[in-house]
């Protein structure tokens, strides 16, 4: 989830510019999800800790999970940067949708737009930190 978390961050920062991400999600839930809402009730009483971490309001990444997500951000982000823009923003946003159900579920999707992307800023683990095991299966 942390590794998807900086994935979107980075595309959204290559294809609509820097400190955009938070804005980004407040539009996708506004325009996607407006009267959708109990469609997707809570999944716990948690939800809004699901981006929680030892570091309370930060991020984890480590060096080559974030050499990772640049490297897929590079190619992605080229194919989309080639799209118009009325049809890229359409494309791109289902595919945010996409590999966010695959990777935390549909019942969590409107969780993490609206909770994992209120400006947190990142910290990075290192192999002595108790988060560091997070980027064992990267």
């Amino acid at each position: 989830m942390f590794v998807l978390r900086l994935y979107l961050d980075m595309m959204i920062h290559d294809l609509y510019g820097f400190n955009q991400t938070t804005s980004f999600f407040v539009r996708l839930l506004a325009t996607r999800y407006a009267g959708l809402e109990h469609l997707f009730p809570p999944a716990g009483p948690r939800d809004s800790d699901l981006c929680h971490a030892h570091v309370k309001g930060k991020i984890p990444t480590c060096h080559h999970v974030h050499g990772y997500a640049k490297l897929d951000t590079s190619i992605v982000a080229e194919h989309f940067g080639a799209l118009p823009p009325e049809v890229r923003d359409v494309l791109f946003q289902d595919y945010v949708e996409e590999i966010t159900a695959q990777v935390v579920g549909v019942k969590k999707m409107v969780a993490f737009f609206r909770y994992c992307f209120l400006g947190q800023e990142y910290y990075v683990t290192e192999m002595k930190d108790k988060e560091h095991s997070l980027w064992d299966q990267v």
